[in-house]
């Protein structure tokens, strides 16, 4: 919890991710039916922010009360958010037309991790999208039982009933939000359910 709570302390008020960009950037939102979106692993609310700003209809969801407090905090459209604490091993989702996480899905226990992504899959929305990343088998925490990480085959494995709209795979070497220096393995991915 300490170390969560540093967490968001460290990104609160942070640009929205990469990712999330890139999927706005390229009009993908224009190919939705509507605008019900989920961020998992919500951590201090800025992408939810941003979703919120773009019309969309936000639930978060993250397992520390900090994130929800923060989150609340950060965002005065309040009637476009939902908050709900749970943890991904538990997961239990609505029917949404974007499904977003970022930088927290292999905080899942590899053994509930399939769990979790049938949940994420069966609840997107058809022409809806999945906006993620995992890490891979060269990430520098790589052997952390507790963290699930991933081959390429094993990640495009989970979407194949999706049209792939974008996939990075990316090495490089960089400080954690903590300060930690480490190599990093991530897949990105922006796919549409067909």
């Amino acid at each position: 919890m300490k170390k969560a709570e540093e967490y968001y302390n460290k990104t609160k008020g942070n640009k929205p991710s990469g990712l999330l960009k890139i999927f706005f950037y390229m009009n993908f939102d224009k190919e939705l039916k509507g605008k019900t979106a989920i961020d998992l692993g919500a951590g201090a609310g800025n992408d939810a922010k941003f979703l919120i700003e773009k019309g969309f209809k936000v639930t978060c969801i993250d397992k520390e009360e900090k994130s929800k407090e923060i989150t609340m905090s950060q965002i005065t459209q309040n009637e476009n958010l939902k908050f709900k604490l749970q943890e991904f091993e538990k997961l239990k989702l609505d029917k949404a037309d974007l499904i977003y996480s970022c930088y927290s899905l292999h905080f899942c226990k590899p053994n509930k991790f399939d769990n979790m992504m049938n949940e994420i899959i069966n609840n997107i929305t058809t022409n809806g999208f999945f906006v993620g990343n995992f890490l891979g088998e060269e990430d520098g925490w790589y052997g952390n039982e507790t963290m699930t990480f991933l081959s390429k085959e094993k990640v495009l494995g989970y979407f194949t009933d999706f049209e792939i709209k974008y996939y990075a795979e990316k090495k490089y070497i960089k400080d954690s939000v903590m300060g930690e220096k480490k190599n990093w393995h991530v897949f990105e991915i922006i796919a549409m359910k067909k």
